[in-house]
């Protein structure tokens, strides 16, 4: 079973997409233009992603792999320019996700073993990764130019971390702080608002009565 027909007219209400389970393909350009869609959940029967499939899904904000996909074309999400959070099962993560500089936070599965060349190579926006201990190899250039990847959250502690193959061009992950045995990326801490001033009493002026403004002495008249 296979989503083939193309639905760019349908493109302008489709808001948020579940692919059915018991869909195993996702055909080229299928999803081609669909710009009201902002959340998109792919289920574990989907083996195969086409290319283009959802090319110019330009406000899709969320998307999330489930653990089926053993095949995605590097241009199945070109133009979804909005993306902010990936959540992602399969086995391999492929570099379809690459130059998605809106993309802020990756939550990887425990399905997840390796993590292919430029997976997410130019991902500027990105801060927050969960990585989980299934991984053992990420491939050079995954995390090339994710200047901005400031917190690994890794599954198990740092002599597994360690034990992990890590090919070359990848010094943002390097560089990133790891925080070791976590399963979760924690929620954003909303700060607290600073409390408002004090007020300061009002107190009534009297007439006749001197009063001293900045060192000097100044009387009301009434």
């Amino acid at each position: 079973m296979y989503y083939g027909a193309n639905l760019y007219v349908n493109g302008n209400v489709l808001t948020e997409l579940v692919i059915p389970d018991g869909v195993t393909n996702i055909n080229s350009s299928v999803f081609y233009g669909c710009k009201s869609l902002t959340d998109l959940t792919i289920p574990d029967s989907v083996t195969k992603i086409d290319e283009n499939a959802f090319e110019e899904c330009k406000n899709i904000t969320k998307i999330t792999v489930g653990n089926g996909v053993t095949s995605m074309d590097s241009s199945a999400f070109t133009g979804c320019n909005s993306l902010k959070t990936l959540n992602y099962n399969a086995k391999n993560v492929h570099d379809a996700f690459k130059r998605r500089k809106s993309l802020t936070r990756v939550i990887l599965g425990e399905n997840v073993a390796g993590i292919d060349a430029n997976a997410f190579s130019g991902c500027s926006g990105l801060t927050d990764i969960l990585i989980p201990n299934s991984v053992t190899e990420i491939e050079g250039g995954a995390f090339k130019d994710c200047s901005s990847l400031a917190t690994v959250y890794y599954g198990s502690g740092e002599d597994e971390w360690n034990e992990i193959f890590i090919g070359a061009n990848n010094d943002c992950l390097k560089n990133a702080n790891v925080k070791y045995n976590t399963t979760s990326i924690p929620d954003d801490v909303t700060p607290t608002p600073k409390p408002d001033p004090t007020p300061v009493p009002y107190t009534p002026l009297e007439c006749n009565v001197d009063y001293k403004v900045e060192g000097e002495n100044i009387t009301l008249h009434c």
